[in-house]
């Protein structure tokens, strides 16, 4: 019987972690779910993130063109000094969805890097569950802790499509 996966990304660490490796190149997310369907079947595919008006609109349609969920909303804005800072931290919105979903999963796989993550894999993993961490730059915590770390391989990341230019005359 095929395994049960669950997926959870959170978007921003994965782009950012992706563009400091990879030197500004951006995941072909169709690849990347391709590979986690060759492990079992997907149950739950959710990724986090934010958006400011209706700026993120085409990047959703194609999450949910491969198969997942957006769970985006606005960033909280912060002034500090004068300084406005916007923060979308899903960290613990997208702890209570594993938290919720592990029970009917087989596999859950993390799209993070972040070490803030390290007491959730644990609780896991004394769980019993399998877990692969699926990211670029992971956390040396998250990787000492004997889950299965995967590195986005560049192969994974988006081509470049420039527009052929024709001459006439």
């Amino acid at each position: 019987m095929p395994k049960k996966i669950g997926v959870f990304v959170d978007v921003s660490n994965l782009y950012y972690c992706i563009g400091k490796k990879y030197k500004g190149k951006k995941l072909d997310y169709s690849k990347y779910m391709d590979y986690i369907r060759s492990l079992g079947d997907i149950t739950v595919a959710n990724a986090y993130g934010a958006q400011v008006k209706n700026q993120a609109a085409s990047f959703l349609y194609c999450l949910r063109q491969v198969g997942i969920t957006p769970m985006y909303s606005t960033p909280k804005s912060f002034t500090d000094n004068g300084l406005i800072t916007k923060k979308a931290d899903y960290d613990v919105k997208i702890t209570v969805d594993i938290l919720d979903a592990a029970p009917g999963l087989d596999i859950l796989v993390l799209g993070s890097a972040d070490g803030d993550f390290v007491p959730l894999l644990k609780s896991l993993l004394e769980g019993g569950k399998k877990i692969i961490v699926f990211a670029c730059k992971i956390s040396s915590d998250i990787a000492e802790l004997g889950v299965t770390c995967i590195e986005i391989p560049e192969s994974f990341m988006e081509e470049k499509h420039e527009a052929a230019i024709t001459k006439t005359g």
